[in-house]
C-alpha cells in the first residue's frame, strides 16, 4: 500500500510541475495550461483506492488550479480548468473501472479495454470542455471566444489521456518479437521522420509517420508503442508552436484562427493513438495467442511422445495410419516408420474387423466401423483383439474420436489403444476366486445350519433325560428311597448339582440357537426396566448367599420403558449381574445401573459396573463370541459356559439395542446395554422382598 500511495502522490508532484511549466512558457493556444499532461490526474485517480476516488479528483483539480495560480493566470481561468482536470479525471476513472471488481485493476488488453479507454478519453475531454466553457462565459466573455477556448482544451484533454493514462492500466505481459536494435532503430527513424514531416509546410506528408507506427504496434510491445506517441506528441506541440510542420501556419494566423490548428493538431495526435492503440493491443493479443496455442501443441505433442502404454493414431477416413506415438511401437511391435501409411487392418486379428462390424450392426467395412465409432458419445471405446507382430493376439481398448478440418469437415480419426490383457485375464481370476468363496460361503452356511439343527436337537434329546435324572437325585435327597447315608447323601448332592449345571447349558443353547435362527419370538409390550433388574436381581439372590459382596441397585423414580419382552430382558440382565456375581471376589461391590434417556430420541441405559477380576484388553473384542472364556476365568477356574453374554447380545440386538463393555485388569468391568424407549404404561413395580 504504501508504493501505492507513493505513485499517487508523485502523479500529482509531477501533475503540478508540469502544468506550471507549460502555463509558464505557452506561447499559444496549443500550450493552453494542463493540456499535455492532465491525464497524470487521473493516472493518479486510478492508482489510488477506489474509496478515494472523489477526494482524489479534488486533489487534481486544486493541483492543477494551483499550477496555474502560481504563473500568474486570472482567477476564471486557474479556477474552471481545475475544475475541468478534476472532473475529467473522475469521469474517466468511473468508466476505466466500471463493471470491474475492486480488486481488479483497469486494463488494456483487448479491443474492448481500448474501446473503454477511447470513451473515457473522449469523455473526459467533452467534461472539460463544458467546465472551459460555463467558466468563460461566467467570467464575462464572448461566445467565440469561450467556444474557442473550449475547441483547444476539450480535445486536448482527450489526447492527454489517451497518451498517458495508458502507462497506470494493467498492460499485456507479452514481450515484442523484435530485439533491442531494432526498438532503437524505430525510435529514432520514428523520431527522425516527425522531425521531418514537421519541418515542411505541408498536410500531405503527416501520413508518412503511420508506417513507422504500425511497425511499433506489429513488432514491440504496448509500452513502446505508448513512449513513441508521447514523443510524437512533444515534437509535435514544439515545432507547431515555433513554426513548423503542416499546422504551424493556422496556429500563427492569428487569434481568430489559432484554435482551428490546435484542434487540427490534436486530432491528428488523436488518429495516431486511435492507429497504434488497437493496432498494438490486438497484435499483442494474437501473439500471447499464438504462444498459447504453441506452448498447448508442445504440449501435446510431448504428452504423445511420452505416453509409452497408450498407443495414439492419427488415421484418414480410410483407416490409414498417419501418425503414431512411440507407444504405438511397444503395443504392436512394428515400428512407427512401418505404422505410417499402413491400414489399421495390419494391426487386427483374423476376423476381428468382420466381428466389430457384427456387432455394430455395419458393413465389414474399416471406414465404414471407425466411422460409426467416431458418433459415439462415449468415444467408441470397445474391446478389440489385436495382431501383435509376432503374431500373438491381445486384448485391447481402442477408442475413436473424429478430427476435422479448417471447414469443420471430416478430415480423419484419432485411435487411442490400451493393452488390457492382464487385466483381463486378473478380472476373470478374481471372477473365478470370488465364485469359489462364494460356494465355501455356501457350503459354510450349510454346516452352521447343519450345526445349529444338530446342537437344538441334540439340546431337546438331552433335557428330558437330564430333567429326570434331577428329579430321582432330589428325591434321593428327599429320603423318598430311604435314608442316605453322610457319603451317599453327598454324592447324590454332587449329582444334582453337576445335573443343574448341564440343564442350565442345554438351556442356553437352545435359547441362543433360537435367537440366532429368528425361530424365537419376542412378546413386545411396554415394560419398566426397573421392575426388569429387581426380577433379575430376585433370580440372582441365591448365588449370592455366603458371599461377601455389596449390590447396590441406583433406580430411578419414574418408570423407564421400553418395548420388548419381559423375560428375555430379565434372562439379559440376570446373565450380566450373574456374570458380575462370579468375577468378583469377595469384598467387592457390584452396582445396577437405569438410565432414563432425555428424550425419545436418546436411548435408555442399564449398566452393571463390578470391581472384580476384569478382562484383559487383547480379549475384549472376543466377549461377545460365542463359547469364549477370558484367561482370568481359565486360570481361576470360574465356572462358566461362555454363551451368556452371547445371549445378552443377541437380546439386546433383538430389541433394536446394544450392549458394549469396558475393562481392566483388576479394576472391574462395565457393561452398558442401551435401549430404545417405548411408549405406554408398564404393569406397576413390584418390590420383591429382597435386602438391598
Amino acid at each position: 500500500m504504501r508504493t501505492r500511495w507513493s505513485h499517487v502522490v508523485g502523479l500529482l508532484a509531477l501533475l503540478g510541475v508540469l502544468g506550471a511549466l507549460r502555463a509558464e512558457f505557452r506561447q499559444g493556444p496549443v500550450d493552453e495550461a494542463g493540456l499535455w499532461v492532465v491525464g497524470l490526474g487521473t493516472a493518479a485517480v486510478l492508482l489510488a483506492p477506489v474509496a478515494a476516488r472523489l477526494p482524489m479528483a479534488a486533489a487534481v483539480a486544486i493541483v492543477s488550479g494551483a499550477a496555474l495560480l502560481l504563473t500568474g493566470s486570472p482567477a476564471h481561468e486557474w479556477l474552471s480548468r481545475g475544475l475541468a482536470c478534476g472532473l475529467g479525471a473522475l469521469v474517466a476513472a468511473d468508466l476505466l473501472r466500471r463493471g470491474r471488481a475492486p480488486d481488479d485493476p483497469p486494463a488494456l488488453r483487448d479491443e474492448r479495454d481500448v474501446g473503454r479507454l477511447a470513451l473515457a478519453a473522449a469523455t473526459a475531454g467533452a467534461a472539460a470542455g463544458v467546465v472551459v466553457l460555463v467558466g468563460e462565459l461566467v467570467a464575462g466573455g464572448t461566445v467565440g471566444h469561450a467556444f474557442e477556448a473550449t475547441a483547444v482544451i476539450g480535445p486536448a484533454h482527450g489526447v492527454s489521456h489517451l497518451l498517458l493514462v495508458p502507462f497506470v492500466l494493467v498492460l499485456p505481459r507479452c514481450h515484442g518479437d523484435a530485439g533491442r536494435p531494432e526498438q532503437v532503430a524505430q525510435a529514432v527513424l520514428a523520431a527522425g521522420v516527425a522531425v521531418a514531416v514537421f519541418a515542411v509546410d505541408s498536410r500531405g506528408v503527416v501520413t508518412l509517420l503511420l508506417p513507422l507506427l504500425a511497425w511499433g504496434a506489429l513488432r514491440f510491445d504496448v509500452r513502446h508503442s505508448l513512449w513513441t506517441l508521447v514523443l510524437l506528441d512533444l515534437l509535435a506541440h514544439r515545432l507547431t508552436m515555433v513554426g513548423y510542420g503542416p499546422f504551424a501556419a493556422a496556429v500563427q494566423g492569428g487569434d481568430d484562427r489559432a484554435w482551428v490548428g490546435s484542434v487540427l493538431l490534436q486530432g491528428y495526435l488523436a488518429s495516431c493513438a486511435a492507429i497504434v492503440l488497437p493496432l498494438v493491443v490486438t497484435t499483442q493479443l494474437q501473439r500471447r495467442r499464438a504462444r498459447e496455442a504453441a506452448a498447448e501443441r508442445r504440449r501435446a505433442e510431448r504428452l504423445v511422445t511420452s505416453t509409452v502404454g497408450t498407443a495414439i493414431m492419427a488415421t484418414d477416413l480410410e483407416g490409414r495410419i498417419a501418425l503414431a506415438n512411440p507407444g504405438s511401437v511397444g503395443l504392436y511391435g512394428w515400428s512407427v516408420e512401418e505404422l505410417v501409411g499402413s491400414s489399421l487392418h495390419v494391426l487386427l486379428a483374423p476376423g476381428e474387423l468382420a466381428s466389430q462390424a457384427h456387432g455394430l450392426g455395419v458393413p465389414a467395412d474399416l471406414a465404414t466401423v471407425l466411422a460409426h465409432l467416431a458418433l459415439d458419445p462415449e468415444g467408441g471405446r470397445r474391446e478389440w483383439v489385436v495382431r501383435h507382430r509376432d503374431g500373438s493376439a491381445r486384448a485391447h481398448l481402442v477408442g475413436v474420436a473424429g478430427l476435422v478440418d479448417d471447414d469443420e469437415a471430416p478430415s480423419g480419426y484419432v485411435v487411442t489403444a490400451e493393452d488390457i490383457t492382464d487385466r483381463i485375464r486378473v478380472q476373470e481370476a478374481l471372477i473365478a476366486t470370488l465364485v469359489t468363496e462364494h460356494e465355501a460361503v455356501r457350503r459354510l452356511e450349510e454346516v452352521e445350519g447343519v450345526k445349529d439343527a444338530l446342537v437344538s436337537t441334540v439340546s431337546h434329546e438331552l433335557r428330558t433325560p437330564i430333567t429326570s435324572i434331577l428329579g430321582y437325585t432330589e428325591m434321593l435327597e428327599e429320603g423318598e428311597y430311604g435314608a442316605l447315608t453322610g457319603p451317599q447323601l453327598s454324592a447324590v448332592t454332587r449329582v444334582g448339582q453337576n445335573s443343574r449345571r448341564l440343564l442350565s447349558l442345554i438351556d442356553d443353547l437352545l435359547t441362543l440357537s433360537r435367537l440366532q435362527s429368528g425361530a424365537l419370538q419376542l412378546s413386545r409390550h411396554p415394560v419398566d426396566l426397573r421392575q426388569v433388574v429387581l426380577t433379575a436381581y430376585d433370580v440372582v439372590e441365591a448365588a449370592l448367599a455366603g458371599r461377601d459382596l455389596v449390590v447396590e441397585l441406583d433406580l430411578p423414580a419414574d418408570p423407564v420403558v421400553v418395548e420388548g419382552d419381559v423375560e428375555k430382558l430379565e434372562r439379559l440382565v440376570a446373565n450380566l449381574l450373574s456374570n458380575a456375581v462370579k468375577f468378583t471376589p469377595d469384598g467387592g461391590s457390584i452396582e445396577v445401573v437405569v438410565l432414563a434417556g432425555p428424550d425419545l430420541l436418546e436411548p435408555h441405559v442399564v449398566e452393571v459396573r463390578d470391581t472384580g477380576l476384569g478382562i484383559p484388553e487383547e480379549e475384549q473384542e472376543k466377549l461377545f463370541s460365542r463359547f469364549f472364556r477370558s484367561s482370568v476365568a481359565e486360570e481361576r477356574a470360574i465356572q462358566g459356559t461362555g454363551l451368556g453374554l452371547s445371549i445378552v447380545q443377541a437380546i439386546a440386538e433383538l430389541h433394536d439395542g446394544r450392549v458394549s463393555a469396558t475393562s481392566a485388569v483388576g479394576r472391574g468391568t462395565t457393561f452398558r446395554v442401551e435401549l430404545p424407549p417405548g411408549t405406554g404404561t408398564p404393569e406397576p413395580l413390584v418390590l420383591p422382598d429382597v435386602a438391598v
